[in-house]
């Protein structure tokens, strides 16, 4: 019951912040009690589902200057790929 009530919340695009958010539309659909424990337990190891803490965007990345970069960027690549290029995307954040 826990897990459609999850999956009918995300597939309503409703955002969910807290377990007790759950718990508390398990009670009005269900009518049944369960607990915060028991919903972080069924969203992480049934649905695999996760979480990570929001962060601010700094605001330079919306700077005129940075949107005509990334427009420019993006025209690029697509051209690149238009023409059949292989393009490798190589991540090195994390070598700090």
């Amino acid at each position: 019951m826990i897990k459609k009530v999850v999956t009918g919340m995300l597939e309503n695009s409703i955002t969910i912040v807290k377990a007790d958010m759950v718990v508390e539309q398990v009670r009005k659909r269900e009518n049944v009690e369960v607990t915060a424990d028991q919903v972080k337990t069924v969203m992480k190891d049934e649905l695999g589902l996760g979480y990570r803490m929001a962060k601010k965007v700094p605001v330079q990345a919306n700077e005129m200057r940075c949107l005509v970069l990334r427009q420019q960027y993006a025209m690029a690549m697509l051209s690149l790929l238009q023409n059949g290029t292989r393009i490798l995307n190589i991540d090195e954040t994390w070598l700090n």
